[in-house]
């Protein structure tokens, strides 16, 4: 990804959703991992090949315990966590 400026996740904290903006620059397989504080995967979404630009992804998260995640996004063979 070009640069963080075109990413984010709201609200923060989240409650009962979340939602993910990022802007992807061309269609290769992507996947998006949350991850818990200890490092565990508690979730993981797959896309074979997501449409090249701003893209708002959305999810339901009210069944994870209250506390402090890490969203990661895998691109290609890049990693790129989201603050």
């Amino acid at each position: 990804f070009p640069s963080h400026d075109m990413m984010g996740v709201f609200p923060n904290p989240a409650d009962d959703f979340m939602h993910v903006q990022l802007y992807i620059p061309d269609n290769k397989p992507m996947s998006i991992r949350l991850l818990s504080i200890d490092g565990k995967e508690v979730m993981k979404k797959n896309y074979r090949s997501p449409a090249a630009g701003l893209q708002q992804l959305y999810w339901q998260t009210g069944q994870y315990a209250e506390g402090s995640y890490q969203l990661v996004i895998d691109y290609g063979q890049s990693h790129f966590p989201l603050p």
